[in-house]
């Protein structure tokens, strides 16, 4: 399968670069850090996701910095569009490998900048041409250690 992969990184702190969806889901996460570095899953409702489903993932580091990522929600469009499941999976399982690979970038980058990331994607996954944005947004239980963190996604085709 050709791939035509562009990554354009962006930090998420400059709002005027997100899409109006997640910069307010960016405003959401904001609010529950409290002062903290970053929030606890904890400290969101499945009721404030409510915009987003469909369009989020919910990942959990395994092992430290230097661990794969497992999918404990996988963004159900995700799944419509790619034609996998991956919720229960490891972020290296993906198929093919260079989405296992991005998936991977993507997670040691949040682990590394310890805050918002944010990223535009172009990429053919089959014959499909696909336009995406992802923001990544960090969790913690204990305040230092990132254990989770959300993936809100926004298609542009």
């Amino acid at each position: 399968m050709a791939n035509s992969f562009k990554l354009k990184p962006m930090t998420a702190r400059d709002l005027s670069l997100l899409p109006p969806d997640l910069k307010k889901f960016l405003e959401l996460w904001e609010s529950k850090r409290q002062g903290r570095l970053m929030p606890r899953r904890s400290d969101f409702t499945v009721e404030e996701f409510t915009p987003w489903l469909g369009r989020l993932h919910l990942v959990r580091v395994e092992g430290e910095n230097d661990g794969d990522g497992r999918y404990i929600v996988f963004a159900t469009r995700s799944a419509e569009r790619y034609g996998r499941e991956m919720t229960g999976k490891l972020l290296s399982q993906f198929e093919p490998e260079e989405m296992a690979a991005r998936a991977l970038e993507d997670h040691f980058r949040i682990l590394r900048e310890r805050g918002p990331t944010y990223s535009e994607i172009n990429d053919t996954f089959g014959p499909l041409l696909m336009h995406w944005s992802r923001l990544s947004l960090p969790l913690s239980d204990d305040g230092q250690r990132i254990d989770r963190y959300l993936v809100a996604l926004h298609y542009f085709l």
